[in-house]
C-alpha cells in the first residue's frame, strides 16, 4: 500500500480477500487516527453489503467500516446494509450511525436515522434543515420535536440558537421555542 490512489470498492475487496493488504490497511488505519487515506470514491452498496457481513466476524474489518462508511452516499446505505448496522452490538452500531450522521444523506435516510437514539447528529442535521428550506413549515418543525422526546431541552436551544444565527427568525424556530415553553415541568429535568 503505497501513497498512490485506490477506489474504495478496490480497498474493499483487498481487505476481504487479502489478509496481508487487511493487516496493513488496519494498522495504517489506527495510526492515521481513524482516517482512510489515499481512498477515493464512493462505495457501492453490494461491497459495503460484502464488508458489513464479514465484519460481524472480523475484528479488523469492524474497525476498518468505520472509515469506509465515510464513503457512503444514499445508495450505499440501502435499506438492507442500514439493517445490518443496526444489527451490531450497541456500542460498535452506534459509532457507525455516528459516522451516517456526517453524511450528505436524503431527508428521508436522516430521518430514519434520527429514531435511535444515540443519532443526536441526525436530529440537528433534520432540525437545521426545516429551517433552512422553505418547503417545510412549523408543523414539520412540531412533528420532528414530537417524535424525539429523548432529546435534551439543553441540546434543542442549541439548535434553535445556530438556525438562528444562520437563518434569522423564521414561524419555524417561533414553533421550536413555543414547544419548549409548552413543556410540563415533569419534562424539564431534561434540561
Amino acid at each position: 500500500m503505497g501513497n498512490e490512489k485506490i477506489h474504495v470498492d478496490m480497498f474493499a475487496d483487498n481487505i476481504l480477500t487479502n489478509r496481508q493488504f487487511r493487516k496493513q490497511a488496519y494498522y495504517r488505519f489506527v495510526d492515521d487516527c481513524y482516517e482512510l487515506e489515499n481512498v477515493i470514491g464512493v462505495i457501492s452498496a453490494a461491497k459495503l453489503k460484502a464488508v458489513i457481513q464479514k465484519a460481524k466476524w472480523n475484528r479488523q474489518i469492524r474497525i476498518l467500516l468505520t472509515g469506509l462508511l465515510a464513503y457512503s452516499d444514499a445508495s450505499s446505505i440501502s435499506p438492507q446494509n442500514f439493517q445490518l448496522i443496526l444489527n451490531f452490538p450497541h456500542k460498535i452500531k452506534n459509532t457507525y450511525l455516528s459516522v451516517l450522521c456526517h453524511l450528505e444523506l436524503p431527508f428521508f435516510q436522516m430521518q430514519e436515522l434520527n429514531r435511535h437514539p444515540q443519532a443526536y447528529e441526525a436530529f440537528c442535521w433534520l432540525f437545521d434543515k426545516i429551517c433552512c428550506y422553505d418547503c417545510f413549515t412549523p408543523q414539520d418543525m412540531m412533528q420532528i420535536l414530537v417524535e424525539n422526546p429523548d432529546v435534551r431541552v439543553s441540546a434543542i436551544e442549541v439548535c434553535i440558537q445556530a438556525a438562528q444565527e444562520r437563518y434569522g427568525k423564521s414561524d419555524k424556530i417561533i414553533a421550536a421555542e413555543t414547544w419548549i415553553k409548552q413543556l410540563p415541568p415533569s419534562s424539564l429535568h431534561l434540561l
